[in-house]
């Protein structure tokens, strides 16, 4: 009896350590385990921040803040931006800017998690509203402004004027009565910016290009709209261009656009230069005196810093009364009618003479190296179609 009870006291004795042992081991797990996680969320900490997980003893002793409060770095763990974690936490009743305990950090990492979700949904509703937008301008793409491509277009009101001249050269007469329905007329004439987009898309390229310079005219291969053998900016008229050039500029233009551009006739061409300036121009080039052209046009007895040089930027000088440039002067300028010797048969309603496929057709206005009553708005000159040259350029019209 005496043994049974010495063993059950030898049990009951063993069962208590290792009851003991048991609950030491399973305290030393659980502290391990908090020590491997802080050492990982501790990973991004600078030498700085690990100055702030230590805390002073009243002794003035260091110890590690680990074994203190189980505190952790918040930020380091989210590895986020510290200034977005400021804004974004700054109402919260933890301050997750900071150290804090680990069921504290749960909670913060709850709070970005939920912030996150509801920062995607903004971004979401964002993408929404930038689609919409994208569609708007889409639209507004597919509207673009013609003016982008050959800019401003002047409103020319519909009228009667007498075309030609009877005392003028012969190709110039009869003097007739022309009727004129309303359109619009190109402000300036093409410039080479605007020229260049269909170049580029298209790949257009023009050489063979008869130059005038200074005397000397010739017709170089490599002459060009690109380089016409002077100094050429993107804002001068583009030249070297022939008649079916143009066409076909045109031709891609109204793909481009939509609308019905065109090259104006003989009838408007002259109507919208005879009414802007009131026959000033011719009068002054007729009389001799020239005072008041001087500085006015780009010709080659205009009195400007470009006569007999080169093309001038459009736009270098006053608009007529219209608010067109350049209607005397700088580029000659291609119409659409077929060449007649006389205006015997020249219609009466402001339309262009056309003969199919004609070999010559007529250009207008003068240019740089013309004498300044060849700039005149009645003068008319026979160009084959086919022909490029260094002084002839265009502007367009379009139905109203």
């Amino acid at each position: 009896m005496k043994k049974i009870v010495f063993l059950l006291g030898v049990v009951i004795v063993a069962l208590y350590f290792f009851s003991k042992d048991a609950s030491r081991n399973e305290s030393d797990s659980d502290s391990n385990a908090r020590e491997k996680f802080v050492t990982t969320s501790t990973e991004f900490i600078t030498a700085e921040q690990e100055e702030l997980m230590k805390v002073e003893k009243g002794n003035g002793e260091q110890e590690d803040i680990n074994n203190k409060d189980d505190v952790i770095k918040i930020k380091p763990l989210l590895n986020i931006d510290a200034d977005k974690t400021e804004k974004s936490l700054a109402n919260d009743a933890i301050d997750c800017s900071t150290e804090v305990s680990f069921q504290q950090g749960s909670e913060c990492i709850q709070s970005e998690l939920d912030r996150s979700d509801l920062n995607r949904s903004d971004l979401n509703q964002f993408d929404l509203n930038r689609s919409a937008l994208d569609e708007q301008e889409s639209d507004a793409d597919e509207e673009k402004s013609y003016e982008d491509y050959v800019g401003k277009m002047i409103d020319i009101p519909a009228g009667e004027f007498m075309m030609g001249c009877n005392d003028c050269y012969p190709n110039q007469a009869p003097a007739h009565q022309v009727s004129i329905d309303a359109f619009k007329l190109g402000e300036k004439e093409i410039t080479v910016a605007q020229f260049s987009l269909y170049a580029e898309e298209t790949g257009f390229e023009s050489e063979n290009c008869r130059i005038h310079f200074s005397n000397q005219h010739g017709n170089p291969t490599n002459a060009s709209w690109r380089h016409p053998y002077f100094n050429q900016g993107r804002q001068q008229p583009v030249v070297c261009v022939s008649y079916f050039d143009v066409i076909q500029y045109i031709q891609w233009l109204n793909d481009k656009t939509g609308k019905s551009f065109r090259l104006p006739s003989e009838a408007e061409w002259e109507y919208a230069a005879r009414r802007g300036d009131g026959d000033a121009f011719e009068q002054e080039a007729y009389s001799g005196s020239h005072l008041d052209i001087y500085n006015l046009a780009n010709c080659r007895d205009c009195g400007s810093r470009w006569e007999y040089s080169q093309t001038a930027p459009v736009g270098s000088f006053p608009a007529n009364k219209l608010g067109i440039y350049d209607m005397h002067g700088n580029a000659s300028e291609w119409v659409q009618d077929c060449y007649q010797e006389n205006y015997l048969n020249a219609p009466t309603d402001g339309g262009a003479v056309q003969q199919g496929n004609c070999p010559t057709r007529v250009v207008r206005g003068g240019s740089w190296y013309e004498l300044m009553i060849a700039s005149t708005a009645t003068i008319r000159i026979i160009k084959k179609a086919a022909s490029r040259n260094n002084g002839i350029g265009f502007r367009l019209a379009l139905n109203e």
